[in-house]
């Protein structure tokens, strides 16, 4: 059994073929999915998401390089949001030091806009190819 412990699956990128990929993680062994925030605003669309398909957990926070985007982050709305009780984890709370260069208008991590995960077993046979 393998967990994907950090997978954007909200991300526009993935509408297409969501489904299918969840399938194949499913048949290669992932059993489980978490889907961390990017920012407030996402909160309401990854708890939709994670209702829709089983193994697939939400965590609510903040990443660094959106925290601009949450005026200011709003830890009380955080408190309030995770008392549903669906969450596995919360993310960042405080901003990282360092650029990356992603840029602020897209909303997933530069590999999620460009392929799907394909989930085939590495060479090794003992872990999972991002």
């Amino acid at each position: 059994m393998f967990v994907d412990s950090h997978a954007h699956l909200d991300c526009t990128a993935f509408d297409a073929d969501r489904d299918a990929m969840l399938a194949r993680a499913q048949r290669q062994g992932v059993s489980q999915i978490v889907v961390p925030a990017t920012n407030r605003a996402s909160w309401r669309g990854i708890r939709r998401l994670c209702a829709d398909q089983a193994g697939v957990f939400p965590a609510y926070g903040s990443h660094p390089l959106f925290l601009h985007d949450d005026a200011p982050v709003d830890v009380e709305a955080l408190s309030s949001w995770l008392v549903a009780g669906d969450a596995v984890a919360t993310g960042r709370l405080s901003r990282s030091t360092g650029d990356t260069g992603w840029p602020s208008r897209n909303r997933c991590p530069p590999a999620a806009t460009t392929q799907s995960p394909d989930f085939t077993p590495a060479s090794t046979g003992t872990s999972v190819s991002p």
